[in-house]
């Protein structure tokens, strides 16, 4: 039986634009299915904050993709190049450099992680994906829209895709199946692959973002801003700053409740007082361990799909790169997919196995004390620069004589006067946290 596709490309963000877009333009029959009407409409909270350099945020890890990238500025155009890889990518949105990265308290207390350093960019998505669909269509590939993936079978020859669209049901048919559907894959589930990832914390789901205008603050241009204010929720809490009229605020675990009464606080209440709601998207679900083989028969998972959280748009564009030429090769007998896999597991420090306990040191502040308590941790690091949670553990000999309660409190959840002993698993970390809510 001669299948009508080579592969089938699940999902439309930047992983399957690019798997699609690289599939097409190597010679084979793609068919990419997206479940949105519109490909570039955002639905979910995206600050585009794509990271050059080593960032100061566990200490000693990059968050996601941690290959080099470079970007080419020019007058008309700016390129993304992925150097290792050996590929580039046209970008015609805006790019904005973002110089200072920002940790406030629930009274305006702040830390630097960075100051003054360009350590990245913010790339604007809708032009992302509007530019990588555009390619894939130019390079041949087929675009079903509306179009809900149900889930997979692999078949002695191939895969079979149950979807749903206007038209009801059908199965579709291909010899390979690249899966970029999100951090909800409906795929990964089908085949089983999620049946031994740890969800961490309790439950997956995400919480809801703000997309606003008119905010008024003195830290408006190109500075990325994290809060840790407990009392309004437990999850991480952001605001992406732009250079530009729209900025960004939410973050898992955060609902529309919790935003509005982080706006009304006293010291923020000001940045909001114009403030104008454009919209409301979704955040990304709770994280979980990542899948560490992203394979199963004539099936390749991709990107969110497969990641802790996210990859980032620059790992999203690397996974649909590297997706498409392992799927060429398992189609051409070689062995593409064993390739991918090990390139997959370096590529992404959220990969790593020690990764989450160098990353749950971050959340311990939040996790286990109240606002006041907060404000009085971030009073004595005002305005240092780096990791909140080290700065912290530097000054435990004076909160132990100024708050025992607190210095004990802090011990228990793995805060520790020695540096290199300020580490808290990540999953653990989630789990104290909930257990305060």
């Amino acid at each position: 039986m001669t299948m009508k596709y080579d592969v089938i490309v699940v999902g439309a963000g930047p992983a399957g634009l690019m798997a699609s877009k690289i599939a097409a333009e190597d010679g084979l029959k793609v068919l990419l299915t997206e479940r949105k009407k519109d490909i570039t409409e955002i639905q979910r909270l995206c600050g585009g904050l794509t990271v050059t350099s080593l960032i100061n945020v566990s200490g000693r890890l990059k968050y996601g993709y941690t290959e080099p990238l470079h970007f080419e500025i020019g007058t008309d155009k700016n390129r993304v190049l992925f150097p290792r890889l050996g590929f580039s990518i046209d970008y015609n949105g805006p790019l904005r450099p973002y110089l200072n990265y920002m940790n406030f308290s629930p009274s305006g207390y702040h830390v630097y992680r960075e100051k003054g350093r360009l350590f990245g960019f913010f790339w604007e998505k809708e032009s992302l994906l509007a530019g990588l669909l555009s390619s894939a269509a130019r390079a041949g590939a087929e675009v079903m829209t509306e179009t809900i993936a149900l889930g997979a079978e692999n078949t002695k020859d191939g895969v079979k895709i149950l979807v749903r669209g206007e038209h009801g049901e059908q199965t579709l048919e291909a010899r390979k199946v690249i899966a970029a559907d999100g951090t909800s894959s409906k795929i990964a589930d089908s085949l089983g692959l999620n049946d031994k990832r740890q969800l961490l914390g309790r439950g997956g789901a995400g919480g809801v973002g703000y997309v606003l205008e008119g905010i008024e603050t003195e830290y408006r241009l190109n500075t990325w801003i994290n809060f840790t204010v407990p009392d309004v929720g437990r999850g991480n809490f952001y605001m992406f700053m732009m250079t530009g009229d729209r900025n960004m605020l939410g973050g898992g675990g955060a609902g529309s409740e919790g935003i509005e009464r982080f706006m009304k606080l006293p010291y923020y209440e000001r940045w909001f007082r114009h403030a104008r709601l454009v919209r409301k998207v979704a955040t990304a679900m709770g994280p979980r361990t990542p899948l560490w083989e992203p394979a199963s028969g004539n099936v390749l998972v991709i990107g969110d799909a497969a990641a802790l959280v996210e990859v980032t748009n620059p790992g999203a564009i690397a996974c649909g790169y590297m997706g498409a030429k392992a799927t060429l090769k398992e189609l051409n007998g070689q062995k593409g997919y064993p390739e991918y896999i090990a390139w997959w597991q370096k590529a992404f420090d959220t990969n790593d196995p020690g990764y989450l306990k160098a990353a749950g040191r971050n959340f311990i502040v939040n996790a286990i004390c109240g606002n006041e308590e907060v404000d009085y941790l971030y009073r004595l690091i005002q305005d240092q620069i780096g990791v909140p949670a080290i700065l912290i553990a530097q000054n435990m000999e004076r909160i132990k004589v100024e708050r025992p309660e607190l210095h004990a409190k802090l011990r228990e959840a793995g805060m520790s006067e020695n540096v290199d002993d300020v580490k808290m698993d990540l999953g653990k970390t989630l789990e104290k946290r909930q257990s305060y809510v």
